[in-house]
């Protein structure tokens, strides 16, 4: 906690060390000036003078209203990152201080009191850290099932990878999810899923024989290698339906 507290000061102190343009272009990096405009108010010259600030910040800049707000922006945006949160504008707007939404608060108080609207940032970001995966995907998509997974694969696949991963959920269901992951057999997911195949649950690791029949059916060159991996792996296998499902892999690679 005091190691936290001690990184959260350091990276205030850089904020405030930065120019404005320094400034801008990290929070133009997550969301576009038009979102800025619209969420804080800030008008397009007083954006085009901070991009053109180069100098490092003086101590009159830190105090003004828009610099302030910008320096909240910008740590929530890096807060969020370090709780493993992506940083966007759909978050910044998404997230609530007491049915309150965060950026109106940044908005209203960052000039009054800063240092209060900081300990918010933290308080709402910790919260939203702490959420389950199903509670977010609930937030976002109400209900979870095959619709939703499938927008959510296209949307938000990162947070199909987290409801995988939560094993409060039931394997069927993580099994389902899985699946749908591999729509379109992405490379960035292929090791991810191909690490299923060790899971200790037979859902799953059937669930990802199949999944990782995507990815051979897209470019069987590329992933030739998945033939003596799932050989090797049927070979060591005790559950029936997961050799069962091994056994339809080989079949249908015959027919590809």
């Amino acid at each position: 906690m005091a190691q936290d507290k001690k990184r959260d000061r350091a990276a205030k102190a850089k904020v405030g060390a930065v120019s404005d343009s320094v400034l801008i272009k990290r929070i133009l990096a997550r969301m576009t000036a038009a979102e800025l405009k619209v969420d804080l108010e800030i008008a397009d010259s007083t954006i085009r003078n901070y991009q053109k600030n180069k100098k490092a910040a003086a101590k009159s800049q830190r105090s003004s209203e828009v610099r302030l707000q910008l320096e909240a922006v910008d740590h929530t945006f890096s807060k969020a990152e370090s709780h493993g949160i992506k940083a966007s504008v759909e978050v910044l707007r998404s997230l609530r201080f007491r049915n309150k939404r965060l950026v109106d608060v940044i908005k209203e108080h960052a000039k009054s009191n800063s240092g209060l609207v900081v300990q918010v940032i933290d308080e709402v970001i910790e919260k939203e850290a702490i959420k389950k995966p199903l509670d977010l995907f609930r937030e976002k998509y109400q209900f979870l099932n095959d619709e939703t997974i499938k927008k959510a694969n296209i949307e938000n696949p990162e947070l199909l990878v987290q409801l995988i991963e939560d094993r409060s959920l039931l394997p069927t269901t993580r099994a389902d999810i899985l699946e749908a992951l591999a729509v379109g057999a992405r490379e960035e997911y292929f090791v991810f899923i191909k690490n299923k195949l060790n899971d200790e649950s037979p859902h799953i690791r059937a669930a990802t024989v199949y999944a990782l029949l995507e990815y051979y059916s897209k470019n069987s060159a590329k992933y030739s290698d998945l033939l003596v991996t799932l050989k090797e792996k049927k070979s060591d296998e005790h559950a029936v339906g997961v050799i069962a499902t091994y056994e339809d892999f080989f079949n249908q690679v015959v027919g590809l």
